[in-house]
């Protein structure tokens, strides 16, 4: 198995972080983007990215700072500006994201993922129709989009569209398996065809978990009519994709 080395070259060893980072081995990357900042700290490109491995590491403040700096260090790279935003979508401080996206669109205004990514901070602020309108920029720019087909199915959802809803979240899930949940999903007339509430005794029934158990618990709220709705439906997903952890309504 090849080991992350400064080579003594900043291309080459940019080159190699970039292969580690895509194979998701993201402490041999950071260590090849320290070793280039060591060389030269203000190196937009390391900052950039040694920013997302921060973010896929889910530290999200460190990985706004480096954004910030890749961005001071070079202003005129769209795709610093769409990484900041979705960052900070993550945050979930929506206008400062939308900020930085529309930056990215005015260097390059047919960006598909900065289109989508703007689209759910304008989502995430409740300007719904823009979001659907960008949403549908971002498809017709990129078609497999399958976060942009996603976004529009929950739209559609909260809209009461469940036959859209499905085919926007079936068309994702066929392009990206990370979206492969969708596929527990069903609504309005599939219900309950596709739920079987005899299979769901030893899901719902009622009893509180042992303190001492392994596995994720996920306690929620909800009212009567959400429940007769999707409370089905939500347990056999569970069921199916995080089997040994235990839903609490």
């Amino acid at each position: 198995m090849a080991q992350a080395h400064y080579s003594g070259d900043v291309t080459a060893t940019l080159q190699e972080a970039v292969v580690f980072h895509t194979a998701g081995r993201l402490d041999e990357a950071a260590q090849l983007y320290d070793a280039v900042l060591i060389v030269e700290p203000d190196h937009p490109d390391a900052l950039h990215l040694l920013g997302i491995v921060a973010f896929q590491r889910d530290q999200l403040k460190s990985a706004v700072e480096l954004i910030r700096c890749a961005i001071a260090a070079d202003s005129r790279a769209p795709e610093y500006y769409n990484s900041l935003g979705g960052v900070l979508i993550q945050h979930n401080a929506f206008g400062d994201a939308a900020f930085y996206l529309e930056q990215a669109l005015m260097q390059q205004a047919e960006y598909p993922e900065a289109l989508v990514n703007l689209g759910i901070a304008r989502f995430g602020d409740g300007a719904i129709d823009e979001a659907t309108a960008l949403f549908w920029q971002g498809i017709e720019l990129r078609p497999h989009s399958a976060q942009a087909w996603a976004a529009l199915a929950l739209i559609t959802f909260n809209d009461g569209e469940f036959e859209d809803a499905r085919g926007h979240l079936r068309r994702a899930a066929d392009m990206d398996p990370r979206y492969a949940y969708g596929r527990s999903c069903v609504f309005g007339e599939e219900y309950e065809s596709l739920t079987d509430p005899a299979r769901l005794g030893a899901l719902l029934d009622g009893a509180l978990p042992d303190a001492g158990r392994s596995g994720l618990v996920v306690a929620t709220a909800c009212d009567h009519k959400y429940f007769r709705q999707f409370g089905r439906a939500l347990a056999t997903s569970l069921d199916r994709n995080a089997p040994g952890h235990d839903l609490h309504f």
